[in-house]
């Protein structure tokens, strides 16, 4: 609880679908144990076991990060508008914005450009960084869409979802709207490309590189080069 909820009970309690009272006692250590049907809500929302929680053994959700902690939070909150596939299989990507930069300023260019990487310790901060946005990100939509909810109810809200199910796939970026709303980009037009870059039930969480950047990707360090059979040509990333 100190580690995923930074030892707010009532959002455990609200996490973990157990009574704020039954979890605020076991807390201050007013009642000896938790019943069996909370220790089950709990080692549901890790994926563990509950002989994990009774004896520590078995897989622990204490190694994975607190991204699952955050992407669980999110899921939820969209499974909770029960919204048609389409429109969730968009939410479910919308936060994305970090991971697509992320993937276009360190990654983009390999494998037209070759040479030595940076050190594992470069990497391994960079992705720390990365991780940590990411999170960040997908806890902003999540307090959004629960404040949201709170403050129009669920109904209302999930109706302007599905009526913007077209925004949501372009992530609500402005220059993008633009496209759509000026007829530059075709509705029409927006719902296959974005269900081909992400399959039915797939969290997507990756950019499709279409061709190489005029310099080498971060990864790679300063000196790296350009393959000679790799010409210039017009950007074509999405």
């Amino acid at each position: 609880m100190d580690r995923d909820f930074k030892g707010k009970v009532n959002q455990a309690a609200r996490a973990w679908e157990i009574p704020q009272p039954t979890l605020f006692r076991y807390v201050h250590r007013r009642s000896a144990a938790l019943k069996a049907a909370h220790l089950l809500k709990v080692a549901e929302f890790y994926g563990a076991h509950v002989d994990w929680l009774l004896t520590g053994r078995g897989w622990s959700p204490l190694d994975s990060g607190s991204g699952f902690v955050v992407w669980g939070q999110w899921e939820r909150v969209v499974e909770g508008f029960k919204l048609p596939i389409d429109v969730r299989t968009a939410m479910l990507a919308l936060p994305n914005a970090i991971a697509s930069g992320q993937a276009f300023l360190v990654h983009w260019g390999i494998p037209a450009w070759v040479g030595p990487s940076v050190s594992e310790a470069r990497r391994s901060r960079a992705m720390s960084a990365a991780s940590r946005a990411q999170y960040l990100e997908m806890m902003a939509w999540t307090e959004l869409l629960v404040g949201l909810s709170h403050a129009f109810g669920k109904a209302r809200v999930r109706a302007k979802l599905i009526e913007n199910v077209d925004r949501i796939r372009l992530g609500f970026q402005s220059f993008a709207m633009y496209l759509l709303d000026t007829s530059i980009l075709p509705a029409e037009e927006v719902a296959p490309r974005f269900t081909t870059a992400h399959p039915e039930g797939q969290h997507p969480r990756h950019t499709v590189l279409l061709n190489w950047p005029p310099s080498p990707p971060l990864i790679l360090q300063a000196g790296a080069r350009l393959k000679p059979s790799r010409q210039p040509k017009p950007d074509r990333a999405v």
